[in-house]
């Protein structure tokens, strides 16, 4: 709810007459409610479909109105499309006081012009991202995947990275999985709300913003504030499981609380977010959802009341009076229908869990309707940075991460186009870029240089044929570069990349296997050990995960069979610290280990 006074509040709730007026702009053009026909301003907000409630609602929201002639001849016949209008509601206080309250910024789709004036559509900027994406692969944050999409539909992120991080799932390092149903970037905002449990919107600034459901009243409304008056149903709406399509098995997994499931099922869909990692990571992020979910606890509703215009997507409302055999019920705000004459009417969605509830229980066993690729199917990959990078003169740098799988061991061309913004160190004429190929952590012999003489933006165009695959299995690809005589930036977008081959497939999170050399160790997947011999560790050794000083719990591990190779030899056992306990090791990242160490597999 957008933060009015108390006086505004009581204002609304008084049986006294209330004088409102509006004021706006149309591009750099001023208006008022006399330059409106009289009953034709309307805007529409919704965070879920009335007939399905899903999350992950990504819905435009939309502005109608009719500008009277006298005022649509200040404009120029031709252009009015995308021009912003933004309006701001007033309510009289006192005999000297107004209180306004701005509604977002919407921008003219369609404007009619007639006798009597100009009809005009306009939708705010979550049509902006109606733009094709073709990132088939890529990895980061939630907030690395709103900033990358809000950079390239050119609009504002409304939320700080600690806000976003904040949120389900929001500090978890996500893989988008190529096979997807993402052809746009509000498809991609679409997942990203549904990871966190909640839906996107934009807000009264007119920027992204992912909201969540609450259950915390941000406003009590009894009897006598209602308009004209409203419907609530006689159940509430909760859930208490969660299913999902796994892509890979074709199955569908289903997540229900410990104790009391006898709530809805929320269907989180195939979500390209959601498929990478151990099975026990996969279950703690979707249980996250799950435990967002909780506190969708709300009656269903619909209701006039005269508190227009403040009110936002997801205010839950504490209805006092007037409901039988209860003293108030909670009830949130899914869609908004706000018209100036008539006042502004709120509704809340929701199903009957006595009804759907065992219904929707047989999503426990629904098989998945996904095709395998096929081996002999000649696939693309492409993969994005959505992290900006500064290389450093003499460090090497990743600069591209790709895992992805191959079912048949053919040849995969890798492309790579990187831009990098140069500057030459301090008495220095030519800056040397360095690059390193590493194909599941080692190091390839063919390393290319490039040199360029001046500061400013370079383009490093590379090419490398990938022959030597084992066999079918997955594999980890990474570009890191080193610079000499120069530093240089990489931005969010210009280091890209396509695989192109048959047969491949997903890439996979680090699966538990740990490669033990010298005072390093270095996680790798499952499928490049069978040809390791394992090898005793001798000594009891602890390890500590790089740049990170907050205090850990330790794991103690025995020998633990891998890929059908038991390793053997472990002796007393091993401790090995992971400092941030919610950390999951991804494929390339290393551990410190001190002290003496032999090699060995884990």
């Amino acid at each position: 709810m957008y933060a009015v006074s108390q006086e505004y509040i009581e204002k609304l709730k008084s049986l006294s007459v209330k004088t409102r007026r509006i004021t706006g702009m149309v591009g750099d053009v001023g208006f008022t409610e006399d330059d409106i026909l009289m009953g034709s301003f309307n805007y529409a907000e919704q965070a879920v479909a009335s007939s399905d409630i899903k999350l992950g609602g990504v819905f435009i929201g939309q502005l109608s109105l009719t500008f009277l002639k006298s005022f649509a001849d200040r404009i120029p016949r031709g252009s009015w499309k995308g021009k912003e209008i933004r309006v701001n509601i007033g309510l009289k206080l006192d005999e000297n006081t107004w209180e306004y309250v701005p509604i977002k910024s919407y921008f003219i789709e369609e404007a009619n012009h007639s006798a009597s004036g100009v009809d005009v559509k306009a939708y705010d900027v979550m049509t902006k991202f109606d733009k094709s994406m073709s990132i088939d692969t890529t990895s980061g944050k939630i907030y690395d995947y709103l900033t990358f999409a809000c950079g390239r539909c050119g609009v504002q992120l409304g939320m700080t990275e600690e806000e976003v991080d904040a949120l389900p799932n929001g500090n978890q390092i996500l893989g988008l999985y190529p096979t997807n149903d993402i052809d746009t970037w509000r498809d991609l905002i679409s997942w990203c709300a549904v990871t966190v449990g909640g839906f996107a919107t934009i807000n009264r600034s007119g920027a992204l913003e992912l909201r969540v459901w609450s259950d915390e009243p941000v406003l009590t409304l009894d009897r006598n504030d209602r308009f004209a008056g409203g419907t609530w149903s006689d159940f509430v709406t909760y859930y208490t499981g969660v299913s999902i399509v796994n892509i890979e098995k074709e199955t569908t997994s289903y997540y229900g609380v410990p104790i009391g499931d006898t709530g809805l099922t929320m269907n989180l869909g195939s979500n390209p977010l959601l498929q990478y990692g151990t099975d026990e990571l996969k279950a703690q992020q979707r249980r996250a959802v799950l435990t967002a979910l909780q506190k969708f606890n709300y009656t269903p509703f619909k209701c006039s009341s005269l508190f227009d215009a403040a009110l936002d997507l997801g205010d839950v409302i504490r209805f006092t009076g007037g409901l039988a055999g209860e003293d108030y019920s909670d009830s949130c705000v899914m869609r908004i229908d706000f018209n100036y004459s008539k006042g502004c009417t709120m509704q809340g969605y929701g199903k009957n869990p006595a009804v759907f509830g065992a219904k929707s229980k047989t999503d426990k066993n629904i098989s998945g309707l996904i095709s395998r690729t096929s081996e002999n199917e000649y696939s693309t990959l492409t993969y994005v940075n959505i992290t900006d990078f500064t290389l450093g003169e003499n460090i090497s740098t990743r600069v591209i991460d790709i895992k992805f799988a191959s079912v048949k061991p053919k040849t995969v061309a890798m492309f790579h186009e990187i831009n990098l913004d140069v500057e030459l160190a301090e008495g220095s004429d030519v800056a040397t870029c360095y690059v390193e190929y590493y194909l599941d952590s080692n190091l390839i012999s063919y390393q290319p240089v490039a040199t360029w003489n001046n500061s400013g933006k370079h383009i490093l165009s590379l090419m490398y044929f990938l022959t030597t695959l084992a066999g079918a299995g997955s594999y980890n690809w990474e570009v890191k570069l080193r610079m000499s005589g120069a530093t240089a930036t990489v931005d969010i977008g210009d280091a890209r990349a396509l695989i192109q081959g048959q047969g491949l497939v997903e890439w996979t999170e680090w699966d538990g296997n740990i490669e033990f050399t010298g005072d390093k160790a270095i996680f790798i997947p499952a499928y490049t050990i069978n040809a390791m011999s394992s090898q005793t560790i001798t000594a009891e050794t602890r390890h500590e995960m790089y740049e990170n000083e907050m205090a850990g719990a330790s794991e103690q591990i025995g020998a633990i069979p891998a890929n059908g190779i038991e390793v053997v030899g472990i002796g007393d056992t091993i401790f090995i610290e992971f400092v941030d306990p919610d950390y999951v090791p991804r494929a390339g990242e290393g551990l410190y280990a001190g002290g003496g160490l032999t090699t060995g597999l884990l």
